[in-house]
């Protein structure tokens, strides 16, 4: 019995030293115990490196940098991109009006190279966003504008943004408390058209057979009815288009206006000419006028006289001579159906036929006659 008792410590030597000696030496190697065999305490251990990005894959092609240091630069607008926001960190906050968000972040700048007023669309994107916008450099709390919760969906947009040429504009993309997920930027221009220059070229046409509107022409209508493009029914070829005002539906406010390009109206020899036709007998109202603003408050109205039949009405535009106006309309339906506005024309008064200088001529010399015989009979 003793000699197996010995046999059995002298086998467990053999398998519980080298144990021993490996556990140690596999401290020493994962830092866990120094090199005089005390242990360390396990924070400040080194941790391994363990890659979570496969969990994540981004919606874009590309992403948003990590910090403003690394922003992706927007080249020029519109712009787009999309990507996910979950394997970044948390680099920023502002209050929109939310504070103490821990959600990661990414960045984008943008130079402007000119003036402008940009909207700035996080709508589409899938979790609950928050974006604010740095002008030239980051301090805390200094955003130069942030926006939480405008879209449906506690999603982020901010519009009407304006920016200055040569200012560096930083967009961080964040999320509510510590949210992340897919996110969809669009960025785009929203500052109005450079004015269109006078007209001083005649004769002026428009047959609303392009584009609708018709360059540098204007509008304003209420929800409810519109000014639209029509091809029920055409005056210059009958086989074309028309303007049509409608209010075949309801609306708050039935008056709608159309507004022409700026003209200048040069000589006295200018005439406007328009034709115009409503989609049945009900009483509808279309009036024009000119104005030298597209304020409708500016504008002295004249009815036309409406048929069901195309008819054309001319006006001499004479007093607007050396002015710079607009020709408009006004249409008002309230809840009936459809008037029709067709080639609207600005022309010089044509001029007399030179076959009817002869019937001048006869005429002056008929009466240069009858006076001086008239003059002989008196002496």
């Amino acid at each position: 019995m003793k000699k197996f008792t010995n046999l059995f410590a002298l086998m467990l030597c053999f398998v519980l030293l080298p144990a021993l000696i490996f556990a140690q030496t596999f401290e020493m190697e994962q830092g866990l115990i120094d090199k005089n065999g005390n242990k360390t305490m396990a924070e400040f251990a080194e941790k391994p490196v363990i890659d979570y990005s496969y969990k994540y894959t981004p919606s874009g092609s590309r992403m948003g940098g990590e910090d403003i240091g690394s922003a992706v630069v927007i080249p020029a607008l519109p712009f787009n991109d999309a990507g996910n926001t979950c394997s970044s960190i948390d680099d920023y906050d502002e209050a929109c009006p939310y504070t103490g968000s821990t959600s990661p972040d990414v960045v984008y700048s943008y130079t402007p190279p000119a003036n402008d007023i940009i909207d700035i669309d996080l709508c589409n994107s899938g979790y609950d966003t928050k974006v604010f916008v740095y002008e030239n450099a980051w301090t805390p709390g200094s955003a130069y504008a942030c926006n939480d919760d405008a879209c449906p969906g506690w999603r982020s947009f901010i519009d009407d943004l304006p920016i200055t040429a040569g200012n560096t504009y930083y967009i961080v993309i964040d999320g509510y408390g510590g949210g992340c997920g897919d996110y969809v930027l669009d960025i785009t221009s929203n500052a109005p058209p450079p004015p269109c220059p006078p007209i001083t070229a005649f004769p002026f046409v428009e047959d609303f057979e392009g584009t609708f509107l018709p360059d540098c022409w204007s509008k304003t209508v209420q929800s409810g009815n519109n000014i639209t493009q029509s091809d029920y029914t055409d005056h210059t070829t009958g086989i074309g288009f028309s303007a049509r005002f409608s209010s075949f539906s309801y609306s708050p406010d039935y008056n709608q206006y159309l507004f022409s390009p700026a003209m200048t109206i040069e000589d006295a020899h200018r005439v406007l000419s328009f034709w115009h036709k409503k989609y049945n007998g009900t009483g509808e109202l279309l009036e024009w006028g000119v104005s030298t603003t597209t304020n409708p408050n500016d504008f002295v109205w004249m009815p036309v006289d409406l048929s069901t039949d195309w008819q054309q009405t001319n006006v001499f535009l004479t007093e607007w001579v050396g002015q710079t106006v607009y020709i408009g309309f006004h249409y008002y339906g309230d809840y009936l159906y459809y008037v029709y506005l067709d080639d609207v024309e600005v022309t010089a008064t044509p001029p007399v036929p030179l076959s009817n200088w002869a019937i001048v001529a006869g005429v002056l010399m008929i009466g240069t006659f009858l006076v001086i015989r008239f003059r002989k009979k008196l002496a």
